[in-house]
């Protein structure tokens, strides 16, 4: 669909050649893509009108200004870095970014890529991108008799035995574990394989805070106050932390 619609402002001349000649560098091969492209065939595959699509892209290269945003629904499907891409294609095609009611990019002041790739884990030897395992070497990382494997696990607020790849390895990994701890609001399917599950409060139950800050230019830290009672047993997230850390000797008192 994203790509009928940069296809079509390519094909029928709607770029804002004079904003792209300014402050776009290497566009040729990704415009020759887009030259040749069917958006009859596109549309198709989408399954939506091509007359409908036709006019929103010829919307989006009229107007004064105009703001995309994507979520989840893309970042966490299929092809969603080409997706992503595409996404981007059509307000910089169009010279929609840097202007009010345009686009801006979010993002914080930290390097993720090339020179934060630190390291690699001690038994696939997988790279570790800002510092983080990739989530589907984490059972293989377990089970072994390597001796640098990982022994303990704490997982909190996701559900890895569900939701990554070759869920039986992970089960397995979890009882291989010498220790493993789930912090949740749910007797997720790995909260049953841990060795300890440690209760947490509800959004509803306790303070919490908004850390998505895309009020650009101007940020703003909201707090939400807790509306219900916390349930009998469960803690918020941050006080179990901290009782564990005081536990460890971890932090002097």
């Amino acid at each position: 669909l994203l790509t009928a619609m940069a296809a079509t402002i390519v094909q029928e001349g709607l770029r804002d050649e004079n904003w792209m000649a300014a402050h776009v560098e290497g566009a040729d091969a990704v415009l020759d893509v887009l030259r040749h492209a069917s958006v009859t065939e596109h549309c198709e595959r989408a399954g939506v009108a091509e007359e409908t699509v036709r006019t929103a892209a010829r919307k989006i290269a009229q107007a004064r200004s105009v703001a995309v945003f994507e979520d989840l629904g893309v970042q966490m499907n299929r092809h969603s870095t080409l997706v992503s891409f595409v996404q981007r294609l059509l307000w910089v095609m169009t010279g929609n970014f840097g202007r009010a009611g345009t686009n801006y990019l979010p993002n914080g002041i930290g390097n993720i890529g090339k020179g934060n790739m630190q390291g690699k884990s001690p038994v696939t030897g997988s790279p570790l991108v800002a510092g983080l395992v990739p989530c589907n070497v984490i059972a293989e990382e377990i089970l072994t008799d390597h001796p640098g494997r990982f022994r303990a696990m704490i997982v909190e607020a996701a559900n890895p035995v569900h939701s990554l790849a070759d869920s039986q390895s992970f089960t397995r990994a979890m009882r291989a574990l010498d220790v493993s701890v789930v912090i949740d609001v749910a007797m997720s399917e790995t909260a049953r394989a841990a060795d300890y599950v440690l209760p947490a409060c509800s959004q509803y139950e306790k303070a919490e805070a908004t850390f998505f800050n895309f009020e650009f230019p101007e940020n703003y830290f909201h707090l939400r106050h807790p509306v219900l009672e916390p349930l009998l047993g469960t803690l918020p997230e941050a006080e179990i932390h901290a009782r564990l850390a005081r536990a460890l000797g971890a932090v002097p008192s």
